[in-house]
């Protein structure tokens, strides 16, 4: 059984050590920088973000998934949204690849940002690289729509909440 468990300073060690593969080592921060980045996001917004360890079972980590509250531009985006939920990291463990773990976090997330009795937005958004074949996959099959827009040559996905 996948669940989410936000990670704090008794739980970090685990999610701190996983790696993706070779291969995808370019397109992905690690964990150390996407707490740092979200870090610094949450000193300048106020807004806490929120980082999960994905885990199986009880005491298995299997990957990391981090989402931010952000406010951008209107006309950023084609669909005009500035209030949104940002996917900045998503990744599972080189050793637990393939196995659905990702898909589940990922509908664990949407259920999470749908039940949150202070919604800030109504509306998630994520961006892969264009040649991902499998995350397109995934994240159509979860409902997000390719918006048209590029983030430094990265498909951006929105997901209506």
């Amino acid at each position: 059984m996948i669940r989410l468990t936000q990670i704090n300073w008794n739980n970090a060690g685990p999610f701190s050590r996983l790696e993706v593969n070779e291969n995808q080592k370019e397109e992905m921060f690690d964990f150390k920088h996407v707490l740092g980045m979200l870090y610094c996001k949450w000193v300048s917004s106020g807004v806490q973000p929120l980082i999960y360890g994905i885990a199986y079972g009880d005491t298995t980590a299997v990957g990391v998934i981090a989402v931010n509250y952000e406010t951008v531009e209107e006309g950023h985006y084609i669909n005009n949204d500035t209030k949104i939920y940002n996917v900045w990291s998503l990744w599972i463990d080189k050793e637990h690849q393939g196995k659905g773990y990702g898909k589940v976090a990922m509908e664990e997330m949407i259920k999470l940002l749908r039940s949150m009795p202070n919604r800030m937005a109504d509306c998630v958004y994520l961006s892969y690289e264009a040649e991902n074949e499998a995350a397109r996959r995934l994240y159509k099959s979860l409902g997000f729509v390719d918006t048209g827009d590029d983030d430094c040559g990265s498909v951006v996905a929105r997901l209506i909440l």
